[in-house]
Order: structure tokens, then C-alpha cells, then sequence
């Protein structure tokens, strides 16, 4: 059976129709590496259709650089999302303290190419680091980490929402993720074989 080119499922088992179209305050980029949009276990692709005020922009193009600069903006404040000991976590108390919508930065790839990334966004002006909040362990089961503590993106940014914006929102987003999980492992029971996305 043939596979759905936005959500890579079995077209039986399509997510599309119950995408929900999400409003936020807070502008979501994700900068994601360009082989990491690939693949059909990747998070972004999802996040981005839920999340009406977002965007992906492609880090590993060579024919188109990443520029981050017209992300900052002075209306807004320039929040990047990197999972890091160093950076101290979001929480509500942090989020009190803004006075300006957010833009919130978030690397996608790899560890290393994740790290690239925020490294980057770290120049802009007046951005600041911070990790995910604190919160239950991973339910995304499509990948093994040899961090347990580790999020995918969607849950990493589905929690961050659920500090700058609402618990409502959080709990679509991870509803939504649970949804896409439980239909590709269906898949991998089924024998189907994870392709790369036809969209890059």
C-alpha cells in the first residue's frame, strides 16, 4: 500500500485530515537539518502543520545558506530552545518575566548537528539559551537514545508551549504525537519499510 507524501503513513493510516491547525502568540522556527527532514520518523514535519504561526528553515543546504538574522525582531523576544546542562530550563517563572511575544528558536537533527545550530542562533542578538522543562520521560518510541532524558521535537516543543502559552496546547501537541507514534509502530509490525520524504 502506497504512503501518504505528507505524513509518510500508509494511506490507510494517514494523519493528515487530523492535523489540527494550532494559533499561538509564540513564532516556532525550526531549524532543522536538511537530511534529518528525510526521514519519516522526523517530528518537524508534523509540528509545522500543527503550529499555524511556524516555519522550517533548512540548516545543510548548499545552495541555501541558513540565514537567522530576520528572526530577530524588536517586537519579540528570541528565545533557543537546546537541551543542554548549562542552560537553565524554561519555566513559568522565566516566562513571567517577559514582556513580548516569543520567538522560540528550535534546533532539529542530530545531537551534533542540533548543537551546530543553536551554536549559530546563539550570535543572534539577544538571544538566550534555554532547555526544555522538566517533565515525564520520553514517549516517542520510533528512535533509541542513549539519553533517557531526552525529548523528541515535537514533545521538546510541545512542553515549551505548555509554559508560554497554554496546558491545552501541550496536551494537543502530544496527543497528536502519540497518535503518529502509535501508527508507525503499527507499521513496522506490518512488516513496512520506513522511506525517506519525497518532499526534499
Amino acid at each position: 500500500m502506497p504512503l501518504c507524501p505528507g505524513c509518510l503513513l500508509r494511506v490507510d493510516l494517514c494523519l493528515c485530515a487530523e492535523i489540527p491547525k494550532i494559533v499561538t502568540d509564540t513564532h516556532v522556527a525550526l531549524i532543522v537539518h536538511s537530511l534529518e527532514l528525510k526521514k519519516a520518523t522526523n517530528t518537524a514535519r508534523l509540528l509545522s502543520a500543527a503550529l499555524v504561526n511556524s516555519e522550517v528553515r533548512l540548516q545543510g543546504s548548499p545552495l541555501h545558506p541558513l540565514n537567522l538574522s530576520q528572526l530577530v525582531s524588536p517586537e519579540r523576544d528570541t528565545l533557543i530552545l537546546f537541551p543542554e546542562n548549562s542552560n537553565p530550563p524554561l519555566t513559568p517563572e522565566f516566562a513571567a518575566t517577559l514582556r513580548r511575544p516569543v520567538t522560540l528558536i528550535v534546533p532539529d537533527g542530530t545531537w551534533q548537528q542540533a548543537k551546530k545550530i543553536a551554536a549559530h542562533a546563539s550570535m543572534l542578538p539577544g538571544a538566550r539559551r534555554l532547555s526544555v522543562p522538566n517533565g515525564a520521560p520520553s514517549r516517542y518510541r520510533l528512535r533509541l537514545s542513549e539519553q533517557p532524558a531526552r525529548l523528541c521535537t515535537m514533545e521538546a516543543v510541545a512542553r515549551a508551549l505548555g509554559v508560554l502559552e497554554s496546558p491545552e496546547i501541550e496536551a494537543t501537541l502530544t496527543t497528536l504525537l502519540d497518535t503518529m507514534v502509535e501508527r508507525s509502530m503499527s507499521m513496522r509490525k506490518r512488516g513496512v519499510i520506513f522511506r525517506n520524504s519525497p518532499l526534499c
